[in-house]
Order: structure tokens, then sequence, then C-alpha cells
């Protein structure tokens, strides 16, 4: 959902950091790239670590590099703070199936994750 919300503010984020919409239109490209490819990473560390902490880090990493975002100056680290972003937030995807498998039993599991995913795919 961060990825769309950021559409609205390109053009007034282009002109705060003095250049045009065309580099900051790719930095959704990078945050989508890196959301798509950090939910293995995460599910992997929960599976060892536990969910829990994972979420608690990775909300923690979001948040940081929120606040990083709302006072950038530059490009470059529009950039890296918006992957780092992806890289925090995307533990919910990975995890919030997991979480799913653990707690419900296996008669309901699969209406359970049907919630789930209509919810990712109709909020996005």
């Amino acid at each position: 959902m961060t990825a769309n919300v950021f559409y609205p503010a390109l053009n007034p984020i282009a002109k705060s950091l003095g250049t045009t919409v065309e580099p900051i239109t790719l930095s959704v490209t990078y945050y989508t790239l890196v959301q798509g490819v950090a939910p293995s990473f995460w599910g992997a560390i929960s599976d060892v670590r536990g969910r829990r902490p994972t979420y608690l880090l990775t909300f923690l990493i979001y948040i940081g590099a929120t606040i990083g975002l709302a006072k950038t100056q530059s490009y470059g680290a529009l950039v890296a703070l918006r992957c780092i972003q992806a890289f925090g937030s995307s533990s919910a995807v990975s995890n919030g199936a997991g979480v799913i498998g653990d707690l419900s039993p296996p008669k309901q599991r699969g209406s359970y994750m049907g919630m789930y995913s209509l919810g990712m795919m109709t909020a996005a």
C-alpha cells in the first residue's frame, strides 16, 4: 500500500528535491522490487527466530525509514530510504501467511488464506 500512497505526491516530491518526476517514479519501482524479494528473507528469519520478534524488528525498520524520508533532502537518500522502507514492510507479506498457518486449523486455513489474499489484493 505504501507504494500506491506515494503516487499523488510525485510532483511535490520532485519539486522539493529539485528533480523531475521520472526519477521519483523510478523510486517506486525500486520499492516494489525490494518488497517483492525481501519476504523470502524475512520468512526464513521468522521461522528460526519467531514471528513476533521479526514483526517488531521490521516495523522499527519501516518506521525509521519513514521518519528519514520525511527529512530527506536528496534523491539518493530518497531511493535508499524507500528501499529500506520496503525491506521493513515486506515481512507483513510473508509473516501474515505464516501466522494464519500457525493459528488456524487445517480445515479452515484455506478460507482464512483467501480472506488474507483478498485483503492484500483489494487494499493495493
